[in-house]
C-alpha cells in the first residue's frame, strides 16, 4: 500500500529534517519541551499522525487544554522543565500564547523594550527532563525539542544524558524574537555529553548522539523537493503572514510535479538567470500584461532579476511578510497560476 505523503506543520520544516532522519523508525517517541500547540507549527504532530507518541510539557494552560483534547494518546504535562524539583513564575504575553511566553526576566525585559508586557503571571511546578522520561519515556527517545523562550540552558541544566540519551536534540537557538545567536550558553553542556552539532536552519540547532552517528548523513541537505513533503496551511508556516499562501502551498504536492514532468526541461533552460529573465511567451498559466504591476510576472525586483518563488520566502522571510502584508491577491495569483515557476525557481 502507497503511504501517504509527508505533512509538515513545523515553523521551519523541522519536522522534516527530523522525518529524513528517522523514517526507518515505527511508532518512536518524542519529548516536547515547550510544546505551544498540538497542531499550528508543532514539530510533533506528523509525527503523532504517524502513530509515534511522546512527551509534551506546555505551562500554559490554554495551550496545555488543546494538548488533553487533540493528544489523548501522549503524557501532556502542565509543567515547566527546569534545573530543579520547584515552583517558578511563569510570564505570559497575549491571551493565547504567543510565542513569546517565558520564565526568564531578560527575556521579558527585551520584550518590555518593544512595547509588549505580560498579561498573567503564573505559579507553575517546575521539574526536570530526567524526572520526567524516569517516569513517562521508554528505554529509546528518538528526538528530543526544545524551545522555552531563552530558558534553553536550564532545561539541559536538568538533564544527565546517562540513562536517557535522546538520538537527535533540536534547540531554537537564537534570541527571542532576534536572529542574534544565543546557543553559546547551552551548547557546551551537549558537546560535553557526546553530542555533535550537525546542521542549523537559522532558528533551531540540531545534535546527535556520538553513538548515533549514523544520521549525520541525513542532515547534509536543507529540505528540498526530494523529501517529498506538503505543507499543512498552518498560520504562519514557512515565515508566511498570510494564510491564503500556506493553504495554496499545502495543495501543491512536491512528488506530483516532479512526475508531472514539471521540472523536464534542461537545468540550464529552467534554472539560469538568462531563462528566468526571459519568461516563455507561450506557456499556459502566464498571467496577463500589467497584472502584476509591482512585481510583473512574478518578479519581486523592479530590475526583474530576482523571481517570487518558495526559495525566496524561505531565505528572506521579512522581505516576503511585507510583500504579502502589501499584495496579498496578487502573490497568490501568482503562485497558484504559475506554480512551477513558484516552486521551483531559485529567487
Amino acid at each position: 500500500m502507497k503511504q501517504r505523503p509527508f505533512v509538515s506543520y513545523a515553523q521551519n520544516f523541522e519536522d522534516v529534517m527530523l522525518h529524513r532522519a528517522l523514517r526507518h523508525v515505527t511508532k518512536g517517541f518524542y519529548v516536547d519541551i515547550g510544546a505551544d500547540h498540538p497542531t499550528d507549527l508543532s514539530v510533533t504532530k506528523a509525527f503523532y499522525e504517524r502513530h509515534w507518541r511522546g512527551i509534551n510539557v506546555e505551562p500554559l494552560a490554554s495551550s496545555h487544554a488543546h494538548f488533553v483534547r487533540e493528544r489523548p494518546g501522549d503524557v501532556n504535562m502542565r509543567v515547566l522543565a527546569g534545573n530543579r524539583t520547584d515552583h517558578h513564575t511563569f510570564y505570559q504575553f497575549g491571551d493565547r500564547d504567543t510565542g513569546c511566553s517565558t520564565i526568564d526576566p531578560q527575556v521579558v525585559a527585551l520584550h518590555a523594550s518593544r512595547g509588549e508586557t505580560p498579561v498573567r503571571e503564573w505559579v507553575v511546578p517546575m521539574t526536570t527532563v530526567d524526572d520526567l522520561c524516569d517516569r513517562y519515556a521508554p528505554p529509546d527517545i528518538h528526538f528530543l525539542k526544545v524551545d522555552v523562550e531563552g530558558a534553553e540552558k536550564l532545561v539541559f541544566e536538568g538533564m544527565t544524558f546517562q540513562r536517557h540519551r535522546p538520538w537527535v536534540i533540536l534547540a531554537e537557538s537564537t534570541r527571542p524574537g532576534t536572529q542574534a545567536s544565543a546557543h553559546y550558553d547551552w551548547e557546551p553542556l551537549l558537546t560535553s555529553r557526546e553530542y555533535s552539532f550537525v546542521y542549523a536552519d537559522g532558528l533551531n540547532r540540531f545534535y546527535i548522539a556520538n553513538e548515533r552517528a549514523n544520521l549525520r548523513s541525513a542532515f547534509a541537505y536543507p529540505p528540498n523537493v526530494f523529501d517529498g513533503f506538503e505543507l499543512s496551511g498552518c498560520r504562519h508556516q514557512c515565515g508566511s503572514r498570510h494564510r491564503g499562501l500556506s493553504r495554496v502551498l499545502s495543495r501543491l504536492s512536491w512528488p506530483d510535479r516532479l512526475t508531472k514532468g514539471w521540472v523536464a526541461r534542461p537545468p540550464a533552460a529552467a534554472f539560469s538567470p538568462a531563462a528566468v529573465v526571459a519568461p516563455v511567451p507561450a506557456a499556459t498559466d502566464a498571467p496577463a500584461a500589467g497584472e502584476h504591476p509591482h512585481f510583473g510576472e512574478g518578479f519581486v525586483d523592479p530590475d526583474r532579476e530576482t523571481l517570487l518563488s518558495l526559495r525566496w520566502i524561505i531565505r528572506h522571510p521579512r522581505a516576503a511578510a511585507g510583500l504579502l502584508s502589501r499584495q496579498p491577491r496578487k502573490v497568490l495569483r501568482f503562485a497558484t497560476r504559475q506554480p512551477r515557476r513558484f516552486l521551483f525557481a531559485h529567487g
